[in-house]
């Protein structure tokens, strides 16, 4: 066991940390008291094996239950003290970025639930939160008050009605949705618009009063956000984008031409208030129904009022098809540019960016 740091003893280092995880089995970001799964509990009890300390976790976003990420971030800071009876206590060179994620990954493995049955093979050994990349940051460096903004994706597949498209040679057409979806996205009846969503989502853009769109609990000092774009995209199916699509079973849904139909909004704004961007995606939803027209959303927007939006959306969408893919930051160049892919590479990312 390590021995404790006393503090001042010396300054730590702080990493910011790229985090993806399937939210389906968790309880959201946040530690919480007892045996609960959240992602911050179980990197901060992956940092216990891995440095001896306790080292507290700074997110950047909460999120709930349920929600997925496929670039959520945070910072820590460590500071490496030596262990073994030549350099017991002593202060030693900070842990590259290769070397924190590594740690981190072989021991996110092992405080995994899903990973502590009995006799499991190492070969299906899988981690429930896994670091996609390692950065060395500043002290001067927050996670969550260092960021410019945040995108989010939330994924719908529409499924034909039941019954529409069947035929002998197609049992399954019109059947509902698929199970390997289960968890991952919003099963809805479709088939849905995306041309009427797209445009109420650009009514979304810029900057807004999003009090219709403030869920409740929200504990923001105002509602005033800026939403840089907000897309609705039509994607292929899960089945169409798997090569062995012919033979795999989810690939049933698309016989008879009774296709699902996968949308994904895309959302980047400044930030964004509790429950935001469910309550949008709910909306959406609706306009793609056919239910609500496109100009509501706007009427609704300018409204300011949750009672306005609850009028023609009873609840938020569900958290399950929702990821966070995204947590933007500036770099010190001219003009505060964000990196791009091409800057990663030499500027001491361990791993491939989200």
């Amino acid at each position: 066991m390590a021995r404790p740091v006393q503090p001042g003893s010396a300054a730590p280092s702080r990493y910011l940390l790229y985090v993806e995880y399937l939210g389906s089995n968790l309880c959201g970001w946040q530690r919480q008291r007892g045996p609960v799964p959240t992602v911050a509990g179980m990197i901060e009890e992956a940092l216990k094996k891995f440095s001896g300390q306790d080292i507290e976790v700074v997110g950047s976003s909460r999120t709930d239950a349920g929600v997925h990420a496929t670039g959520n971030s945070c910072h820590i800071d460590i500071l490496r003290v030596g262990t073994k009876p030549k350099n017991r206590g002593q202060t030693l060179e900070p842990h590259s970025p290769a070397t924190v994620r590594r740690a981190l990954n072989h021991f996110l493995v092992r405080v995994s639930a899903l990973n502590k049955r009995p006799k499991i093979p190492t070969s299906e050994l899988c981690p429930q939160v896994a670091i996609v990349a390692v950065k060395a940051v500043p002290q001067t460096f927050h996670a969550r008050y260092s960021a410019t903004g945040r995108t989010y994706c939330y994924r719908m597949v529409a499924y034909p009605p039941v019954g529409e498209g069947f035929s002998a040679e197609a049992p399954f057409s019109g059947a509902p949705g698929s199970s390997f979806e289960l968890g991952r996205a919003w099963r809805v009846d479709g088939p849905l618009d995306a041309a009427r969503m797209g445009e109420a989502a650009a009514h979304f853009e810029g900057e807004h009063d999003f009090t219709s769109f403030r869920g409740k609990g929200c504990q923001a000092q105002g509602p005033v956000r800026e939403i840089f774009s907000c897309k609705v995209e039509e994607e292929p199916p899960l089945g169409a984008r798997t090569t062995c699509a012919a033979a795999a079973p989810w690939a049933r849904p698309a016989l008879d031409g009774a296709a699902p139909q996968e949308l994904v909004v895309r959302i980047h704004g400044n930030g964004f208030l509790y429950h935001q961007v469910r309550l949008m995606v709910g909306l959406l939803k609706e306009v793609g129904s056919g239910r609500v027209s496109p100009g509501e959303v706007k009427r609704i927007l300018d409204a300011r009022s949750a009672a306005e939006l609850h009028k023609v959306v009873p609840d938020l969408a569900p958290a399950c098809g929702l990821y966070l893919t995204k947590v933007h930051y500036a770099e010190a160049g001219p003009g505060g540019r964000e990196t791009t892919e091409g800057d990663w590479a030499g500027s001491g990312w361990d791993g491939w960016p989200p």
